[in-house]
């Protein structure tokens, strides 16, 4: 068999097993995941660095590509009327936003255990990949402030904001909080001091969200 032949059968086999695993994953894993974060934050949080699955890593890659593609659709859905006369590719560079807060969460991650010597940016992508969730979260909210807001198209989304309320500011806080607590037990696991873990966290998400948002800027 030809090289070409061999690489494209193996291609071949490769998408069908890929879709079988991203199936399974939501169908078994993710549930026990989000049921984790939202039921034992801090204790669930913990064990699932601790005690990662076997398939940590592809897990992590399927919820990096879902969280991509999730805020492709939404924000296709939320800009409204403005979608007639903005390009899609611009749709996908805004949808990059998050994915990108996710890697370099990973990153400060990664850098913050290199000093103890026990890092391996492999492991890190679980970091991230949790991260994923209360930001996808944050898309749900965007979505509530479109309805509950009755606005049209993104650019009045963005002028009501203010109209969110206090429901809505809790929100953002709780997903900040979120956010702050995977990292904070990320580095616990790899046996970070408690006290390190706590001053670290708050101050790397911060870097992490001003950081994705001078790249993106610079994107457009």
């Amino acid at each position: 068999m030809e090289p070409n032949q061999t690489n494209q059968q193996s291609s071949t086999n490769a998408n069908p097993k890929f879709q079988e695993e991203f199936k399974n994953f939501y169908k078994a894993d993710f549930k026990i995941i989000l049921s984790t974060l939202f039921k034992e934050p801090i204790e669930g949080s913990l064990n699932l660095f601790k005690s990662p699955s076997e398939k940590a890593y592809l897990h992590s890659i399927i919820m990096y590509i879902s969280v991509f593609v999730l805020y492709i659709i939404g924000f296709y859905l939320i800009i409204g009327e403005m979608r007639s006369y903005i390009k899609l590719s611009s749709i996908i560079k805004a949808s990059f936003a998050p994915t990108i807060l996710m890697l370099i969460i990973t990153a400060i991650s990664f850098l913050i255990k290199s000093m103890s010597g026990k890092s391996d940016f492999k492991s890190e992508m679980l970091t991230g990949a949790l991260c994923g969730i209360p930001i996808a979260l944050f898309l749900v909210l965007l979505f509530g402030i479109k309805i509950f807001a009755s606005v049209d198209n993104v650019m009045q989304l963005l002028t009501n904001f203010k109209k969110i309320g206090v429901i809505g500011f809790l929100l953002i806080f709780y997903i900040i909080i979120m956010l702050i607590n995977i990292l904070q037990q990320s580095l616990k696991s790899s046996g970070t001091k408690d006290n390190l873990a706590f001053y670290l966290s708050p101050v790397s998400i911060l870097l992490a969200i001003y950081v994705s948002y001078e790249i993106v800027d610079a994107l457009f």
